[in-house]
């Protein structure tokens, strides 16, 4: 008859799992967290509701992004960290950055289906532009007539010693072999006659990997980067890349945040794919980075 005391109402519950039950929780929580990360394409609100989802789903005390500098180089290093009563941190995968494609002294780097020449303008910036090479599918006319801002940052190229070319089909490239060190592939895609479909966007990656091995260098290497974890799955750039002497070495996770002035803009449109950035404004995505044999 008597209601029960408020201190008692607001008791937390007894967690009675053993040791044994909370670690394979805190394992499984993690391990969960880190396929997300791993996943790309999220923003920050994304991955903060998926982290409350895990916390409270399987009873932790904390689950958290942990964000590390590696003394070695200075990149941003992300992991999930978690707790309950024991803990546990996830393996460490890195953010890419602009030194990360930075050639050594006398070599280059090749960056191809640029659209508005954000991307290779900020990286000019950071890394120095004597041993850039960036280069456009379209003419010179129309990307300045269709993209923003693109005239503007061709002139700036130039004045950072930026190799600037057009008419660039990344499944046809002429240069002569060894002639780059790096590779980049920002996004590739090629519309598809229906929707959901792959089969333009995998033949044009199958002729850029049928191309990209010749022109670069012995143990030079190709970022390709893509929107999200599944697109991997549906393009299968690695057995691609196996076919053409390629190996793939690492991922990295890829935020825009860290080339800054970079304005993601599709090649057909001059907007950017949904499935690139996010409603912060970055892109994101996930990168492969293979190197050849």
């Amino acid at each position: 008859m008597f209601g029960k005391d408020k201190k008692e109402e607001e008791k937390p519950k007894e967690d009675k799992r053993t040791t044994q039950e909370k670690q394979k929780d805190l394992d499984t929580a993690v391990k969960e967290g880190t396929s997300f990360l791993k996943e790309g394409g999220h923003d920050k609100k994304e991955i903060d509701e998926k982290l409350t989802q895990l916390r409270t789903a399987y009873n932790l005390v904390d689950l958290r992004i942990v964000v590390d500098k590696d003394n070695n180089n200075g990149a941003d290093i992300v992991h999930v960290h978690g707790e309950v009563n024991p803990r546990l941190d996830s393996e460490k995968f890195e953010l890419l950055t602009p030194e990360d494609l930075k050639p050594s002294e006398g070599n280059r780097i090749l960056l191809l289906g640029e659209a508005n020449f954000s991307f290779s303008l900020s990286l000019a910036k950071t890394i120095g532009g004597t041993g850039i090479t960036a280069t456009s599918y379209e003419s010179e006319e129309k990307i300045k007539t269709q993209k923003r801002k693109a005239g503007e940052n061709i002139s700036k190229l130039k004045n950072e010693g930026v190799k600037v070319e057009h008419g660039i089909d990344a499944t046809n490239l002429s240069y002569k072999p060894n002639s780059f060190q790096n590779v980049v592939f920002n996004f590739p895609y090629v519309p598809e006659t229906s929707r959901g479909g792959t089969a333009n966007t995998k033949a044009m990656l199958n002729g850029f990997f049928g191309n990209v091995s010749n022109i670069l260098q012995s143990g030079g290497k190709v970022f390709l980067a893509l929107p999200k974890e599944y697109h991997i799955d549906r393009y299968k750039p690695e057995q691609m890349a196996n076919k053409n002497n390629l190996s793939l070495e690492s991922y990295r996770n890829f935020d825009s945040s860290l080339f800054p002035g970079y304005i993601h803009s599709m090649t057909t449109k001059d907007k950017s794919a949904g499935s690139v950035i996010d409603e912060e404004g970055v892109s994101r995505g996930i990168v492969l980075i293979f190197k050849k044999k």
